[in-house]
């Protein structure tokens, strides 16, 4: 927000602003009752971040119908979903989504996690299998194959799978873990630890 340069306070609230926001008031009511939907899927993003969960329903419940058909809208509600364990709710809303943003990584990867917790373990790989060409770079989609695979005592499968995850994202530590766990299953303990 512009600045008073004699108060140096934010000059909505010296009523000063020569944006749309005249007055705190303005600014209150405006949050209060969203016209944006990127400010309401922003609000939602940020409960999510903090794992404030009843922060990000409040923000989705101040979406009218048509910011509900928003794409951001939409990722933001359908990660919400994911999070309170709502996964059926999240994989239908994420096909839907997943139409208006083919390629956001978040839309695609909390599917796959609704996907692995609905038990839909061949719509997963077949997700995986398509967007791991999308999103070359994402740790999370063969870090999934790999949990279908090690279920299935596909354990060949499962390394390699976990292993992309790590070549991916040196940070994910549960594919350092579950790929020697598998490296356990397979009696190889010296490629296991």
């Amino acid at each position: 927000f512009p600045r008073n340069e004699e108060t140096g306070r934010p000059a909505f609230a010296a009523r000063e602003a020569e944006g749309p926001f005249r007055s705190l008031a303005d600014f209150v009511a405006m949050l209060q009752a969203p016209t944006n939907p990127l400010l309401v899927a922003g609000g939602a993003n940020v409960g999510i971040e903090w794992h404030k969960f009843d922060l990000s329903k409040t923000w989705l419940d101040r979406a009218n119908a048509e910011m509900n058909t928003n794409p951001y809208v939409m990722r933001e509600r359908e990660r919400y979903l994911t999070w309170t364990g709502k996964y059926a709710e999240s994989a239908q809303l994420a096909e839907q989504t997943i139409k208006k943003l083919p390629k956001d990584r978040d839309v695609i990867v909390y599917y796959g996690y609704d996907l692995l917790h609905l038990g839909r373990y061949d719509d997963l790989l077949q997700l995986t299998s398509k967007y791991e060409k999308v999103l070359p770079k994402d740790a999370d989609l063969p870090l999934l194959a790999g949990y279908v695979h090690k279920n299935a005592e596909l354990l060949h499968e499962a390394v390699d799978d976990f292993t992309r995850a790590i070549e991916r994202g040196p940070e994910v530590r549960t594919a350092f873990v579950n790929r020697g766990y598998v490296y356990n299953d397979l009696q190889n303990a010296e490629a296991a630890s």
